[in-house]
């Protein structure tokens, strides 16, 4: 059962501010334990490649791909592996600076730290070639065939924000690139427990901070999801319905045309709705 959460169509800025400084406590005091859980290779990934390399099979070159929030590059590391893409061509963001910069010296991909919700709040433009590209050390004509996006927009507080994100993923990527992102659906998830646990977690925390239960507004199918049995350490999260995904594909639809839908990982391989655009204006 999922949650049905507020019936207020759009969160406050302060809730948004709350729900990011959250997370940012979390991954800042759990990076390292929450890293080592993601080191292997999503399959949904293999899924989307593929049909991404049907789509570039007449480029010649490398592509060029940007990736938003790429946490430990383990996309990046995918990609060499497989040699679909030159560590030269990729360009990683994400507020977590050290635990990109760490993975990207290794494997010689360049990264930028980034807060993207604090962009995305302050009505900024993510990614702008000639000033994005000179700050990560690119060829000022670096224009992204591919834009990716994985586990990160259920991480995007209220609906409007995550609107916006996906706006800014179309605008970064070149005319007749292509945007590849991941939405994680565990309310839904099959055989499983996890919007029980997600429900009773979020209850325990207002319960246990009730002046944020004052203050946050959660919207539709907003959680707060706990990690690993910590007595205090939570994570904002939205789970996304099919429902969801359909309206976001159509709300986007004017700018970028869908190539691919598909649903992926887990137990029975419908943890991620994953989806494939092609920038179109």
């Amino acid at each position: 059962m999922r949650m049905t959460g507020t019936t207020v169509p759009d969160m406050s800025r302060s809730s948004i501010q709350q729900l990011v400084q959250l997370n940012n406590a979390f991954y800042a005091q759990n990076f390292a334990s929450f890293s080592a859980t993601r080191q292997k290779p999503w399959q949904g990934w293999e899924q989307g490649v593929r049909i991404l390399r049907e789509h570039l099979e007449e480029q010649s070159c490398s592509p060029r791909i940007l990736d938003f929030a790429a946490g430990n590059l383990r996309f990046e590391r995918y990609l060499l592996e497989i040699n679909f893409a030159k560590a030269g061509d990729m360009l990683a963001l994400d507020v977590c600076a050290d635990l990109m910069r760490s993975a990207g010296e290794d494997l010689g991909v360049r990264t930028q730290e980034m807060d993207i919700i604090a962009q995305l709040l302050a009505g900024k433009t993510l990614f702008a070639p000639q000033q994005s590209n000179s700050a990560a050390g690119l060829s000022p004509d670096f224009a992204p065939d591919i834009v990716c996006s994985f586990g990160f927009l259920h991480h995007i507080p209220s609906r409007l924000l995550r609107q916006r994100f996906l706006q800014c993923l179309v605008e970064a990527t070149k005319p007749g690139g292509y945007i590849f992102i991941s939405l994680w659906d565990f309310a839904d998830a099959p055989a499983s427990n996890t919007c029980t646990k997600a429900e009773a977690y979020t209850k325990r925390y207002f319960e246990e901070h009730p002046q944020a239960a004052r203050k946050i507004q959660l919207e539709v199918d907003d959680y707060l999801l706990g990690w690993k049995n910590q007595s205090d350490a939570f994570r904002y999260c939205h789970s996304f319905s099919v429902q969801e995904v359909e309206r976001i594909i159509r709300e986007i639809s004017p700018r970028a045309s869908k190539i691919a839908q598909f649903t992926a990982d887990g137990g029975q391989n419908q943890s991620n709705h994953y989806v494939i655009l092609r920038r179109t204006l």
